[in-house]
């Protein structure tokens, strides 16, 4: 009697139980959850970071070309908002840096900025649709 108890007490140290693998396999997963949600949640937001920068030099271009336009119409001595008429009277419009043109959005509803990816710049007419628009 006293070889069959030995024998149980043997058998209990050998191995792991199924309440302790479950409870190493939960603490892995979290071990490893925590770190790919951090990773994943910083590529978020650089890819905000980048959207937003992208969105700001958009925005600060329109405002040269139309500073620029200004400039030149002040050195040739006519109205400064010769060229610009089509956004004076209050309604949106879009400006193609590209071209070099100047187009009123109908209904305030502006197309959507093109990337063109030989060229590596924005503008309305050739590329792919962006998730930007322009609105001035």
């Amino acid at each position: 009697m006293l070889k069959n108890s030995k024998k149980i007490k043997n058998r209990k140290q050998n191995g792991f139980t199924l309440i302790e693998a479950l409870v190493a396999i939960a603490i892995l997963t979290v071990s490893i959850a925590g770190p790919i949600t951090i990773a994943s949640k910083g590529l978020a937001s650089a890819v905000f970071a980048r959207d937003q920068i992208t969105a700001f030099y958009l925005a600060q271009e329109a405002v040269e070309f139309i500073r620029n336009q200004r400039d030149e119409n002040n050195i040739k001595g006519g109205n400064w908002l010769a060229g610009l008429n089509v956004c004076s009277n209050g309604s949106a419009c879009t400006i193609d840096v590209q071209n070099n043109n100047i187009k009123n959005c109908p209904g305030d509803v502006c197309d959507v900025l093109k990337y063109d990816d030989n060229t590596n710049f924005y503008n309305y007419s050739t590329g792919d649709d962006s998730i930007f628009t322009r609105k001035v």
